[in-house]
């Protein structure tokens, strides 16, 4: 059953008090075409928004709701679930048990803040660079859904001289006036080079032209990705967890 719009809308409301902090929430409810939603109503409001591209979703809502939400959610299991709360954390262990839990840090450009890195060519890929796009086992992306942000104009790559991507970046969601990056990977025997730098730069250029805030989130075990957003502009703006579902 598709969740009722005034059950989406009063959601979105309910979230729009941090529009950055809750920006993937935000955004699957926008996107259906992306996302599954399971909604929860009663005890409160809740979601549990399932990424169609991966075996992924991002959770948000009253504590009440969204207890009783994981609990009935069997679609969860041997998911991914990312950008969540650390207060949602322990919902999670005590409803399904989790495995792998990975800190990280929400981080945050504006206009203000920003300062570009354009080393190397950069721009949107076409379908024609689909060939070229590193697809690897520590890619964090499907092909099926780099095909998708590659058809909706919405990924980026950095390009050596010999016209090969070397690094890629993509819109992942949005709402009225976030943009949240996600897929960032540059090709192991390129990194280092500025290419990422470059990549990410372009993009977050053309993003801020129609969004206030661009932002992302990043391990907190990963210095050099973590010295890289800093250097673009990029400064933490919460802590927040990812981790398996068992």
């Amino acid at each position: 059953m598709s969740p009722l719009r005034s059950e989406v809308s009063e959601l979105v409301d309910a979230l729009s008090w941090d529009e950055v902090l809750n920006a993937y929430a935000i955004s699957s409810l926008l996107h259906p075409e992306e996302y599954e939603l399971v909604i929860e109503s009663e005890g409160g409001l809740a979601v549990v928004a399932l990424y169609k591209f991966s075996r992924s979703f991002v959770a948000r809502g009253d504590a009440t709701a969204l207890a009783k939400l994981t609990r009935k959610a069997d679609e969860l299991s041997g998911c991914w679930c990312y950008a969540a709360l650390p207060r949602d954390l322990r919902l999670f262990e005590l409803a399904r048990g989790v495995g792998l839990v990975v800190e990280e840090y929400l981080m945050t450009v504006d206009r203000g803040t920003f300062r570009p890195r354009l080393v190397h060519e950069s721009g949107p890929l076409r379908e024609e660079h689909l060939g070229l796009v590193p697809i690897c086992d520590d890619a964090p992306y499907e092909r099926v859904e780099l095909e998708y942000m590659v058809r909706e104009g919405r990924a980026y790559g950095a390009f050596t001289e010999e016209g090969d991507v070397a690094s890629v970046a993509f819109l992942q969601d949005s709402t009225p006036s976030v943009a949240m990056i996600g897929g960032v990977y540059t090709r192991a025997d390129l990194r280092g080079m500025g290419y990422a730098s470059s990549c990410v730069s372009a993009l977050v250029e053309s993003l801020l032209s129609d969004f206030a805030v661009v932002g992302l989130t990043v391990s907190a075990d990963n210095p050099p990705a973590l010295r890289l957003y800093e250097r673009l502009g990029f400064r933490p703006y919460s802590k927040l967890v990812s981790f398996e579902v068992l």
